[in-house]
């Protein structure tokens, strides 16, 4: 495990982020503010944190940008879509990290494995419970047909026009 940064050490990286975002301070007067204060920090150690910062404040913005994309594309879909899409975005973030590895050599890739097979799992669970979904579906309109007609009798137009409204809906949405 790599040594934690010495801003993090100090206890400083929060006021140091704070002061080059919040307070628009230069690398240089950071160090200096820092230095006069009595801390033993280098320009490179706060640029070095700033840079990780930025690295990780891109992720998390991509992540939120990928969130906002997922639910106005599902938003009025069946819940099985958006597990379906969650579990794309979560094999799409395993095959990433497993990318960026040089080789399986850590301690324990038990886990990551473990983690592969449950995904594999609920993939397959997902399909299973989209077609439950889509035959029960069927089924409810296949009801709800039934219960019309047997409601509207006398008024076969009205009837007509109900059915052909109700075989228009899709468990699709």
């Amino acid at each position: 495990m790599p040594p934690r940064p010495k801003l993090e050490m100090l206890g400083l990286l929060e006021r140091v982020i704070r002061m080059y975002t919040e307070d628009k301070m230069e690398i240089r007067v950071i160090e200096q503010v820092l230095k006069a204060e009595g801390f033993d920090v280098s320009k490179s150690s706060i640029q070095r944190s700033l840079k990780s910062y930025e690295e990780v404040a891109a992720q998390h913005q991509q992540v939120l940008d990928e969130a906002k994309l997922l639910m106005e594309t599902v938003k009025n879909t069946p819940n099985t879509d958006i597990f379906e899409s969650v579990n794309s975005i979560m094999a799409g973030k395993f095959l990433e990290f497993a990318k960026s590895m040089d080789g399986l050599d850590f301690t324990s890739p038990e886990k990551f494995i473990a983690s592969l097979a449950d995904l594999s799992r609920a993939q397959a669970n997902l399909g299973r419970l989209r077609m439950e979904y889509e035959k029960g579906f069927e089924a409810a309109k296949s009801k709800f047909l039934k219960e019309l007609a047997g409601q509207l009798k006398s008024e076969p137009e009205l009837l007509q026009k109900l059915r052909e409204i109700v075989s228009r809906i899709s468990a699709k949405g």
